[in-house]
């Protein structure tokens, strides 16, 4: 009698059980991803994949696509043309369902940031937002970052880390655009190591500086060897003229001369401070912010220096565990590293 007790109670406790665990999911239907700097033909699955792996954290219901598109049809909706929050919460209300999850995927340089929100049916309200980047390729995110944004609205996991798996170095010419080759040719021409550099604005600034400068302290010069030879006839002037009647006005001639070459002596140092200032400022410049080096190896005592970080990383069932990760750049083959737990 005891045993068929229990067996009655068993029988009237599991489907309470159960019923109540579903009770707790979230009825949800979810849109498409938008897609920036993708291809179209990666929609589909990438969409597909978000309501799976929601399914499998098993905090939600999801109607499946087909029941979607299904129901919308006798409704003359499109899935595919709804893109708006106000649609998404007038599709929930045509579906019956609590919630509508909607988000986007983008590629940005070498990133692909996801971004995935729940909208409040009732409210139209989005409740929840999460996102999470990841410098990899696309394949990744279809395995990876799909399940680690899924994971976070349903509260199973922390935001996880950008992880780079692999990413190509900028390309850069061999042997070119050194310190040392900027260097070089800011001490030839101001200027032109800015240029090299591909700096063009400073390069401009002091190529046209020096230029002026120079042309002006030329024209200094040549003033003020004219002004020396005004000089030196004015005081041929006054010698012949000593002992006369004009000897005081050709002294005041000479000595107005003599004034005169005084002032073109100053503006031809000005000119030449200037255009020295000019060019030790181009090669004091060239020294603080010329390139690293050029090649790979130029600069390997800091490019070859190993990163280390703390931080989490899923296990095989998507759950975070503390890793140790490191990065080390390797000449001509991008980056390389290696997570621990």
């Amino acid at each position: 009698m005891r045993f068929k007790t229990l067996s009655i109670l068993s029988m009237l406790l599991i489907p309470s059980l159960i019923f109540a665990q579903d009770f707790d999911k979230l009825n949800v239907a979810v849109l498409d991803l938008e897609l920036h700097g993708l291809s179209e033909t990666y929609r589909r699955p990438l969409s597909d994949r978000l309501r799976e792996e929601l399914f499998n954290t098993g905090r939600f219901k999801v109607i499946e696509r087909n029941n979607m598109e299904s129901i919308l049809g006798e409704q003359g909706f499109q899935l595919a043309d709804c893109t708006s929050d106000e649609c998404a919460v007038m599709i929930g209300r045509l579906l019956g369902v609590n919630a509508m999850i909607a988000g986007s995927i983008a590629l940005i340089g070498t990133t692909h940031t996801i971004n995935v929100r729940v909208i409040d049916v009732e409210t139209g309200e989005i409740t929840l937002q999460r996102s999470t980047d990841c410098r990899c390729p696309i394949d990744e995110v279809l395995t990876t970052s799909i399940r680690g944004v899924a994971s976070l609205l349903a509260g199973t996991e922390a935001a996880p880390q950008v992880t780079t798996r692999f990413e190509p170095p900028k390309p850069v010419e061999p042997g070119t655009r050194s310190k040392g080759g900027v260097l070089m040719r800011s001490m030839i021409l101001p200027g032109w190591g800015q240029f090299y550099s591909r700096r063009t604005l400073a390069g401009t600034f002091y190529s046209v500086g020096e230029i002026g400068s120079v042309a002006f302290l030329f024209i200094a010069v040549s003033g003020h060897n004219g002004k020396v030879s005004d000089y030196d006839e004015a005081k041929a002037a006054y010698d012949a003229a000593i002992g006369s009647a004009i000897a005081e006005e050709a002294y005041e001639t000479m000595q107005d001369a003599y004034d005169q070459v005084g002032s073109a002596e100053t503006t031809m140092y000005v000119a030449a401070g200037a255009a020295g200032g000019i060019y030790l400022i181009n090669i004091i410049d060239a020294i603080i912010f010329g390139p690293r080096g050029g090649s790979q190896s130029a600069d390997s005592g800091a490019g070859n220096r190993p990163r280390f970080a703390l931080g989490t990383i899923p296990d095989s069932g998507g759950y975070p565990v503390v890793g140790l990760s490191f990065q080390i750049d390797l000449p001509g083959k991008g980056r390389a590293g290696r997570i621990s737990r």
